[in-house]
């Protein structure tokens, strides 16, 4: 396809909100799409429309969390789609017509290529609309499938593996995977003459039918959405800074192949600080330990010759998590099967690399699996697993968009959507939740503010709960608590995200300067156990490379805020944003406690004496406040600290045999 040399560039609409999803009636020459809505409504998304003739925007009200929009050129229908169905459009009264052609469904992605298609977001299956009832794509059922078009007989997809090709007319054949050299894939969309186009993040590319190649047709800086006008040209949405605004600025561009050039860089000292560690006297020794070091968690765990899947969950609000799964045990329990689901989560500033970290026999992932349990991994959004989203860079440094988020939506939104995936990947009614520390935390928000989620869980098993903060056992944290709560707050209002990320370096100092045989070594252990406590007996030195290279993996600063806020005020409670934004979106000056009593399922609060991080006027207040069947058990070492409920090396005889133990006693009770 040729450039035009005559090409040129108008901008509609500066200052949107991220426009993402276009859709274009090339008889009225209207542009539907979605943004960000803004911080303060209770929705995620919001579906409007500019004329583009006279870059008229507005707001489509009805609709709620306007996300997806699909046009019928043959008869200029108009198709949108929120959090709770699909809508016609009524250009006469600019809103959606009810009741829904139907109802119930989150729309991700649609298109109209003789019926109506479209995504599912809860499990990102392809449907089509037939006779007001949704069909479900069959042959590319568990794809995962992200974005889609149609190019003739040909539907074309993305997922995180690649692109993807199918012909639709054979629903014999199965797709055909074609390639993974384009990251970050926005969206898909086929130009007027019929050729199939890729909107990603650095650029809109071509995919040449006969060949399928991919061939890039001009770069941009942050590439968020694209459709074909009737005259085919582009209309685009490219990111640009700004200095004005926290938030990230859009610009919908109008061009026929004009070419923009951005490029992007990191820091050029980065490489040349990581080199000068790597370079440094203390050379990495070759050994076990070291090499794990290195490995991320699908490595470490094959390296062990363990099982390991990766999955990939989208929230409602646009974050990737990950879940690594290990389905089954190596040395026993070695088949994968109907097994009893168990999800576990980790702490604050960690990952799903704490429960394998310390190895085969006392990682607690690899002795659930081998006690016969299908065991799933979670990540938090933010952290370095969990670092992805459909439209927000976390790398963004004009606007912390990506991290603007708290415990609530940690709760209420990463841990129902991590659990609605599993029971649907495993069709069992139910799972066994296990959290340590901040997990145990966000289980509450979940529980408090989702009540039917009672009904998921079989049971939950608190490690090391942090709920309340009434008499904490650090003195440091008592006294800097308030001041803490205060900066960390005005941070996040201030352009600050990103708290302790994961990095190269840090494991690369970790390798050299925590090893045995190095002087320093002592220092690094004092620095862990000044931030979980101290116990010698059940620390493992020899693996402090293994856990600083795994930890910090990465938090947000409000989510941070958020427990110092609690700290602070000694109440377990939502975020507080301040009392102007609380009264908007609480109805009050203070933010609202969380309703425990909302929680109905089994749970098991253990607790140890030597946690630095919780004691038993904490643990007895929480107690007292759940109404559900519960358990207060006490780990039988008075020195098991904050961190030895994940990497203690006796874990499994004083604390997870008997976690094990309670999870059995309700799977029995359940046949």
């Amino acid at each position: 396809m040729q450039k035009s040399k005559n090409s040129c560039r108008k901008v509609i609409i500066e200052d949107a909100n991220i426009p993402y999803n276009f859709s274009i009636d090339r008889n009225k020459n209207k542009l539907f799409f979605c943004i960000n809505a803004d911080e303060l409504c209770d929705q995620s998304f919001q579906s409007a429309v500019v004329d583009l003739d006279t870059a008229s925007p507005w707001i489509i009200p009805s609709i709620r969390n306007g996300f997806a929009s699909a046009v019928d050129n043959n008869t200029s229908t108009v198709y949108l789609a929120g959090s709770d169905g699909i809508y016609r459009y009524n250009d006469h009264v600019k809103d959606i017509e009810k009741p829904a052609i139907i109802e119930n469904i989150d729309i991700f992605d649609m298109k109209f290529n003789e019926l109506l298609y479209f995504i599912d977001t809860a499990n990102l299956n392809l449907y089509v609309l037939k006779n007001g009832k949704k069909v479900c794509i069959t042959v590319i059922e568990e794809y995962g499938i992200q974005h889609f078009t149609f190019a003739g007989h040909l539907v074309i997809f993305s997922n995180s593996n690649g692109l993807y090709y199918l012909d639709k007319n054979n629903n014999k054949n199965s797709p055909v995977w074609f390639t993974n050299n384009v990251n970050n894939i926005r969206g898909l969309v086929t130009d007027v003459e019929g050729v199939p186009h890729i909107v990603a993040q650095d650029g809109i590319y071509s995919i040449d039918l006969k060949t399928m190649n991919v061939n890039k047709l001009m770069t941009l800086q942050d590439g968020f959405a694209l459709d074909f006008d009737r005259f085919n040209n582009m209309v685009y949405s490219d990111g640009r800074s700004s200095h004005l605004r926290n938030d990230l600025e859009m610009l919908l561009i109008v061009a026929t192949f004009c070419v923009l050039l951005a490029t992007v860089g990191g820091s050029p000292n980065a490489k040349f600080v990581e080199e000068l560690v790597k370079n440094n006297v203390f050379g990495s020794v070759s050994s076990r330990v070291l090499e794990d070091a290195r490995l991320d968690v699908p490595q470490l765990v094959r390296k062990y010759k363990y099982p390991l899947e990766e999955h990939h969950v989208i929230t409602p609000d646009g974050y990737i998590l990950t879940l690594h799964r290990i389905p089954h045990g190596r040395d026993r329990n070695t088949q994968s099967g109907n097994k009893p689901a168990v999800l576990v989560m980790h702490g604050l500033l960690c990952s799903s690399a704490d429960w394998v970290l310390t190895g085969p026999g006392v990682g607690l992932g690899y002795i659930l699996a081998e006690e016969g349990f299908d065991v799933w991994l979670g990540n938090n959004r933010g952290n370095y697993y969990s670092r992805r989203h459909l439209l927000l860079d976390p790398n963004d440094t004009n606007s912390t968009a990506f991290w603007k988020f708290s415990l609530d939506e940690m709760g209420n939104v990463d841990l129902s959507s991590s659990i609605d995936y599993i029971l649907r990947r495993t069709s069992r009614p139910n799972l066994h939740y296990i959290g340590m520390s901040q997990g145990t935390t966000i289980y509450f928000v979940l529980g408090s503010l989702r009540p039917d989620f009672s009904e998921k869980i079989a049971s939950a098993h608190m490690l090391a709960p942090v709920v309340f903060n009434t008499g904490n056992g650090s003195p440091l944290m008592d006294t800097v608590a308030p001041i803490v709560a205060a900066v960390m707050s005005w941070a996040t209002d201030n352009g600050f995200g990103e708290l302790l990320p994961k990095s190269d370096l840090m494991a690369d100092i970790a390798r050299r300067y925590c090893r045995d045989g190095v002087a320093t070594q002592s220092l690094c252990s004092t620095i862990l156990f000044m931030l979980g406590g101290w116990s010698e007996s059940q620390h493992n030195a020899t693996l402090l490379p293994v856990k600083l290279a795994h930890t910090p993996a990465g938090a947000s600063l409000r989510q941070f805020a958020h427990l110092t806020q609690n700290m602070a005020s000694k109440k377990f409670r939502r975020y507080d944003y301040g009392p102007i934004q609380n009264m908007l979106r609480y109805g009050k000056t203070q933010p609202p406690e969380y309703n425990l009593l909302n929680i109905k399922n089994p749970v098991f609060l253990h607790y140890s004496d030597g946690d630095s991080r919780t004691n038993d006027i904490d643990i007895n207040l929480l107690y007292d406040l759940l109404d559900t069947t519960k358990e207060l058990i006490r780990v039988p070492d008075d020195n098991f600290s904050h961190v030895d409920f994940m990497w203690g090396k006796n874990a499994k005889t004083v604390l997870y045999d008997r976690v094990i133990s309670e999870i059995r006693k309700i799977e029995s009770s359940q046949k």
